[in-house]
């Protein structure tokens, strides 16, 4: 059979491009014989884990569903329209998945979402296109409780959570460089907002030099773009250039598992954007979290990161640091992406090469619902 997987895929973010990769793993895993051809953009340095793609473009993608047999939507957090500093952006990914979505329901195509993050979404217009969008779904899992919040306010589509994709099933332990810390930044708030956590970074690391446990800053961006609302270099930069006594580098990356060596070689992260997070806790890397949205916290702090608000002082950052340290035994139980596995595994099984198409029963939502174990 043939799916094809749809996401924010192929735009020079390191975490979304882990995510895809990790999905294709368990894919494969589950259904050897599976063809999956995923949308990718034109942002992207490295090339697509998948080996066969398609433009992200809304018509390209709908010119591609009369060759495949399913759709997965996701994994990440797709499900919103809000940035910097909560003002509304256009509702552009949502208009897309709303098509898409659309136009396999009417060609009895199922489409399954799987480890999306939900919200925040503002304004009724972006929650009346996710509530369209999911109620198209079989079946449905979120990576945290706050989008298991709103996605059961907005459909009756069967739910379950599941980890984050890029979380290892296991962490391993790096090798850290003595001294090193990596930060990774992303655009966010206005300019009094970006001098004022500029400031108290800068403090952090200036009490960490003087400790005597930190000689080196490593600048390693997740997102890297020709749009500078969402390029972490412009946020990583001027905090750089802000640090004395210090030796101080901006990683380069060329590929996913370039961040992942970096997150996971030092001997401290401060982390802003999620995934930042979550490779440095696979590798067992004491992080702090700056969590500027809430997914943060709810997604991080399971593996060990210490979350702590974006405003939080420096001495708020070098205690989560500590606490970080400290945490050697968290992590995700054993058969936590168990609903997920189920999904993929009904889906590529009832979804059979050439079967005639049909607009999904109540009868078959119902066994959405028992393959969830729900």
């Amino acid at each position: 059979m043939r799916v094809l997987i749809s996401g924010y895929f192929g735009e020079g973010n390191v975490g979304d491009d882990l995510l895809l990769a990790s999905l294709l793993k368990r894919c494969r895993t589950i259904a050897s014989d599976v063809q999956i051809v995923a949308t990718w953009g034109e942002q992207s340095p490295w090339p697509s884990p998948a080996a066969d793609t398609v433009s992200r473009d809304p018509e390209a993608v709908a010119r591609h569903l009369d060759a495949v047999d399913a759709v997965i939507v996701g994994p990440g957090g797709l499900f919103h329209n809000a940035r910097l500093a909560g003002k509304p952006q256009r509702d552009r990914g949502l208009h897309r998945l709303d098509r898409l979505t659309a136009s396999a329901d009417e060609r009895g195509i199922p489409v399954i979402a799987v480890g999306i993050g939900v919200g925040p979404l503002a304004g009724p217009t972006a929650r009346r296109a996710t509530a369209r969008i999911l109620d198209r779904c079989q079946s449905v899992t979120v990576r945290d409780a706050g989008s298991l919040a709103l996605a059961s306010e907005l459909t009756d589509t069967a739910l379950a959570t599941t980890p984050d994709l890029a979380i290892a099933t296991s962490p391993s332990d790096g090798t850290p460089t003595p001294g090193t810390m990596a930060v990774n930044l992303r655009p966010w708030g206005d300019q009094r907002q970006t001098r004022a956590r500029l400031a108290q970074l800068t403090q952090t690391i200036d009490h960490l030099r003087d400790e005597g446990t930190v000689s080196h800053v490593i600048g390693v961006p997740l997102s890297v773009s020709n749009h500078e609302a969402i390029d972490d270099r412009r946020a990583i930069t001027p905090l750089l250039g802000s640090l004395g006594g210090v030796e101080t580098s901006m990683l380069d990356p060329q590929s996913p598992s370039e961040v992942e060596d970096a997150l996971g070689s030092v001997d401290s992260v401060i982390a802003m954007r999620l995934h930042a997070a979550v490779l440095a806790r696979n590798s067992r890397t004491p992080c702090a979290a700056l969590a500027y949205n809430t997914k943060v916290a709810e997604v991080a702090e399971p593996i060990g990161a210490a979350a702590v608000p974006l405003t939080a002082p420096s001495n708020e950052i070098v205690r989560a640091l500590d606490t970080s340290r400290s945490d050697t035994g968290t992590w995700i139980p054993p058969g936590a992406f168990d609903a997920l596995e189920r999904q993929i595994r009904f889906l590529t099984t009832s979804a059979e090469p050439g079967e005639a198409r049909s607009t999904p029963t109540l009868s078959a939502l119902d066994s959405w619902r028992i393959a969830l174990g729900m």
